[in-house]
């Protein structure tokens, strides 16, 4: 047994050294995530992509990775299949293992909204480019990707844009600066237009200093002089500022010449008489005109400071969180509020143009709404009774589901149409399939006339009638002779059970009543199911049939069907034809099997037992008075004259006269 020395003890000499040996080991691992690397030998990755690497080398600007083929720069060699196997999730990161300076610019301010999420390879060509800085397209065209090159190209545009470009003014990743400018934008403009007797004169003599340029002019291109925006109060178009403001000898500066909207109303005298109305603007009524409007230029008609709609929300905020739906009135839309509602006052409530359908009747044409048959509230003038006057999440803008919106009314029709089978447009809650909401020339507000409306949905049949057979029903669009409009407790939406529809109100009651008195029924007649080979609407054969009488009959007798596609099988001519009515009733008989006639006196129709050649083949025998079936299969035998299977041995042999003389 191994013994220590008195004192020694081994753990606590590798407990003292541990920390040591912890800071060896980590002092050897490279800062950030350490990488695989291969733990054996094989090809690079230029020994498949060497068409791809020639094509980047052969391009002016090649990403330095790309130039000494180190691939595991950015990519895994490993990976998943189908992507681009970057070490790292997010593609900027990657960039950033060695574009570091670009990584500090997130703590930015302002930030380009690409690099904000991470995205180098939308501007940037990760391998190799002819631009550059790797970019994919040269000077601004880059930019013009994403920005409308529409806005940047006006009647006048700004002159560092047209020699420079876009970074004349703007930082490509992030600033601390408003729409990441390289520098703030009061200062940014007053380096190339420094605050001068020549700027003043350009200002008709009044001092900018401090202003901020962008209230007037637009940074990029504009159709106006000067940059101006797209809206310009007409006194500053015609440099008659003085009809506004103090003059610039004034201690006052830009001072107005008189306070409060009383300055614009001497222009504006049309607003003024408005102001006057029972019911004024909040802001108008303050005489807060530039509240709602710059006094200068604008983006925006009007003068507006905002797009109407956001302008209306700065205020109504509640109105624009209800508005955040499906769908919303055309009018608001394109509109604006000021569709409907009077900007500064208002004889109406709410500050409406008009009220009522009159308001409606502003974009609709009141001849849509109007007819010999008309929705009760639409005649009233109630639209707000089914529509939600700003939006809603329904179609039309419809206060609820379409479907729980007329039952609001019908009520007893909600209950007389709560059965078990429903019309599918009342199902999916779709009743203006049939009917139009407002109005119609048709009774009960059918969309078109009532032998025609099921066809908008039920095309086939009309298909049916140019290239085949029409039930008289549906040739007249008599559908309601059969189906309810709306839910039937049967099949099909009928108003009858199926098997009683056919013989019922007198159509088909004669084929009834000899069904009862004959002998011999057809089953699907017999059970009354007619569908089973009729078309109940029409059919490209007579009499409306499923399917030619062959194939239809053995749809049925599949036995039959079978025997006759084996090959030793013989078969009775009118059976291989498919012409089974040629021997059967469709319907009824006095006779077994559905036959036309007695069964010997059926064969004779085709054979002619009179001729020689017929009693030569039956051994000189004349079958006159016999029946054909005693010894004959009418439909299929393997046997040549089609000889039952079972037969007498001297008849096999033809040895009549054994037996017969």
């Amino acid at each position: 047994m191994h013994k220590t020395k008195p004192g020694f003890c081994p753990y606590l000499i590798l407990i003292s050294i541990l920390p040591a040996l912890c800071l060896l080991i980590f002092s050897c691992v490279p800062n950030g995530k350490p990488r695989k690397e291969l733990r054996f030998a094989g090809r690079t990755c230029d020994s498949c992509h060497q068409k791809e690497l020639s094509a980047y080398k052969a391009l002016k600007t090649v990403h330095d990775p790309v130039k000494k083929a180190d691939c595991k720069a950015c990519h895994e060699p490993h990976g998943v299949v189908g992507v681009f196997h970057l070490w790292e999730g997010v593609e900027a990161k990657v960039c950033y293992t060695c574009h570091k300076e670009n990584e500090a610019l997130s703590e930015k301010i302002s930030q380009h909204p690409l690099y904000k999420e991470g995205k180098c390879s939308p501007c940037h060509d990760p391998h190799a480019s002819d631009q550059s800085s790797l970019l994919k397209r040269p000077g601004d065209d880059l930019c013009y990707e994403c920005h409308d090159r529409g806005l940047f190209a006006k009647e006048v545009v700004h002159d560092p844009l047209k020699k420079t470009g876009c970074l004349a003014c703007h930082a490509p990743h992030a600033s601390d600066n408003q729409a990441h400018l390289n520098i703030p934008s009061e200062d940014l403009c007053v380096k190339c237009h420094p605050i001068s007797q020549a700027l003043e004169k350009a200002h008709k003599g009044y001092s900018v200093k401090g202003e901020h340029c962008l209230k007037c002019h637009d940074p990029h291109s504009s159709k106006e002089k000067g940059l101006l925006k797209i809206t310009v109060h007409k006194p500053l178009r015609d440099g008659k500022c003085q009809d506004c403001h103090l003059p610039p000898s004034d201690t006052a500066g830009f001072e107005t010449a008189v306070k409060s909207a009383q300055l614009c109303l001497r222009c504006h005298s049309s607003t003024e008489g408005e102001l006057k109305r029972p019911l004024v603007h909040a802001p108008a009524g303050k005489g807060d005109c530039v509240v709602c409007h710059d006094p200068h230029t604008s983006d925006h008609p009007a003068l507006a400071l905002q797009k109407e709609a956001d302008l209306c929300y700065s205020c109504h905020q509640k109105s624009k969180d209800a508005f955040r739906k499906g769908f919303v009135h055309t009018a608001i839309n394109e509109k604006g509020c000021t569709g409907c509602h009077t900007p500064h006052g208002s004889f109406k409530k709410q500050q409406l143009k008009e009220t009522g359908k009159d308001l409606c009747a502003l974009c609709h044409l009141s001849s849509d709404f109007q007819g010999p048959c008309m929705h009760k509230p639409v005649s009233e003038g109630q639209c707000l009774t089914c529509h939600d006057s700003h939006a809603t999440d329904f179609p039309g803008q419809a206060k609820i589901a379409k479907s729980d919106l007329c039952y609001s009314c019908h009520t007893k029709e909600k209950e007389r149409f709560s059965k078990v089978h429903i019309h599918t447009p009342l199902n999916e809650g779709r009743c203006n399939g049939c009917h139009d909401p407002h109005r119609s020339v048709q009774d009960n507000l059918l969309i078109t006339g009532k032998d025609k409306v099921c066809m908008g949905c039920h095309k086939d049949f009309l298909k049916a009638q140019e290239e085949g057979y029409l039930h008289p029903l549906s040739r007249k669009g008599e559908c309601l002779f059969c189906h309810d409009s709306h839910a039937s407790e049967y099949h099909d939406v009928l108003r009858i059970p199926g098997d009683q529809i056919c013989m019922a109100n007198g159509c088909h009651s004669a084929i009834d009543r000899k069904a009862k008195g004959s002998k011999w029924v057809h089953k699907p007649l017999k059970d009354k199911k007619c569908v089973s080979c009729h078309n109940a609407h029409g059919s490209k054969l007579a009499h409306y049939l499923k399917g030619s009488p062959g194939s239809l009959c053995l749809f049925c007798h599949d036995g039959m069907k079978k025997d006759i596609e084996k090959e030793d099988m013989i078969v009775h001519s009118p059976v291989m034809k498919g012409n089974c009515l040629e021997c059967h009733s469709g319907h009824i008989s006095e006779f077994q099997g559905l036959l036309l006639r007695q069964g010997k006196l059926l064969c004779v129709t085709c054979h002619n037992i009179e001729d020689q050649g017929f009693t030569d083949a039956h051994a000189g025998i004349s079958a006159k008075g016999s029946d054909c079936l005693l010894c004959h299969d009418s439909h299929l035998s393997k046997e040549k004259g089609l000889y039952l299977p079972v037969t007498h041995k001297p008849f096999t042999g033809k040895e009549c006269r054994v037996c017969h003389e």
